[in-house]
């Protein structure tokens, strides 16, 4: 698959889910609630709940499914060392990355929203050029990085929820 395609898509992705979540925050402490927190605040109503405990259901859920994507990752990983795809080493400077990329992520603060889009483009584009020398140096073809990048790679296509994203194959 093209990196260059990929990258910068994922980036993307990446951006967009922080930024939502930063909204979600926002959102909760406005009365115009949007999204998410208008949908936890519509269940909170409708079945006399505190909206507190349906904000713990949802948190609850979120975190069970980045550990169930981590485990994932970790399994995809493991399964690529097993086929002589990758070495133990690689494996575990991949997971490390990984974490530290995770723990980084600019795009949920409030210093990244008073960025302009050139300057947010412009940062993103830097990160990918250090990733793909992180790469680089440690012998890592970057398609073992991305957690969902190989499923969508065998079907040609990347990011398709809800019949939209792009098609590498047009």
């Amino acid at each position: 698959m093209n990196q260059k395609i990929l990258l910068p898509a994922l980036l993307i992705a990446l951006s967009g889910a922080a930024i939502f979540g930063a909204s979600l925050v926002k959102a909760q402490d406005s009365s115009t609630a949007r999204g998410p927190a208008l949908l936890i605040q519509n269940l909170a109503q409708k079945f006399n709940l505190k909206q507190d405990d349906v904000q713990q259901v949802f948190d609850s859920t979120r975190s069970q499914q980045r550990e169930q994507m981590q485990a994932n990752f970790e399994d995809r990983l493991s399964q690529d060392v097993a086929n002589g795809d990758l070495t133990e080493s690689q494996k575990q400077l991949i997971l490390q990355k990984h974490s530290e990329i995770s723990a980084d992520h600019p795009q949920g603060s409030s210093e990244w929203q008073a960025l302009s889009p050139e300057e947010r483009q412009s940062q993103a584009e830097s990160k990918q050029a250090d990733l793909e020398k992180w790469a680089s140096d440690n012998g890592i073809d970057l398609k073992y990085f991305f957690q969902g990048s190989r499923g969508f790679e065998d079907r040609g296509m990347m990011g398709r929820g809800m019949g939209k994203g792009i098609h590498l194959d047009d």
